[in-house]
């Protein structure tokens, strides 16, 4: 039965993969870079969606709020469902958890790394230098733009999509598309904004996704954790 389960874990072992390599790929290639030029008037050298009422408003500042709303009316029910024993405290735990802790994460790790903004960027609107994001540079210091700290917003929501894989497959299944959905529309917008490269927004979801395997990887090995 155990290998079954790990067996299972295998293609998300395989998407966690992926989504590292495509922040490499989108960084080196210059993928980045061309992307946000898209979104870049160079006649008037802004943003053109930068502070439209849409992306500002909405995408940015309301949606956000919605799924923090949301986060913590999630963790109310999960304290109800653990009372009526729907589901496990463990389950409880590491999907609240992850909900308080992948924003924090994220958010700490865009001061520790210092990278800068797409809005920064010699012919982006900005006067830094274009620096990849293994590289070290000056130019970067006080930057805190990596990874997308607006997407894990939606993609937080893995967190549960993996506390409740096993006993509410359904629903943890459409939670899971849900954050999807969610993180990528809020990254794809800040995107748009100037505020965030293509690799800053893989780069929240591959932190999401991994704790999303840890998570089930620790329930695989302690089938106790859903009783």
């Amino acid at each position: 039965m155990a290998k079954a389960s790990y067996a299972s874990l295998v293609p998300q072992v395989k998407v966690f993969v992926a989504l590292i390599a495509g922040v490499w790929l989108a960084d080196y290639s210059h993928l980045d870079f061309w992307l946000e030029q898209q979104f870049f008037n160079h006649q008037t050298q802004v943003f053109t969606w930068r502070h439209h009422w849409l992306l500002d408003m909405l995408l940015h500042h309301g949606l956000k709020n919605l799924m923090y709303l949301l986060g913590f009316l999630s963790i109310l029910l999960a304290i109800y469902a653990v009372r009526k024993k729907w589901i496990s405290h463990h389950q409880a735990i590491w999907g609240a958890g992850g909900i308080l802790f992948l924003p924090l994460l994220i958010t700490g790790l865009k001061r520790i790394t210092a990278k800068q903004c797409p809005w920064s960027i010699d012919g982006l609107g900005g006067a830094s230098p274009y620096v990849h994001l293994l590289d070290n540079s000056l130019e970067s210091l006080g930057s805190q733009c990596f990874p997308a700290g607006h997407a894990a917003g939606g993609y937080m929501w893995l967190a549960w999509a993996a506390t409740l894989a096993v006993s509410h497959p359904l629903l943890a299944r459409v939670i899971l598309w849900f954050g999807l959905l969610m993180g990528s529309l809020m990254g794809l917008a800040r995107m748009m904004q100037g505020a965030h490269f293509l690799s800053h927004v893989i780069a929240s979801a591959a932190i999401c996704w991994a704790y999303m395997l840890t998570v089930q990887t620790i329930f695989n090995r302690r089938v106790g954790y859903l009783e």
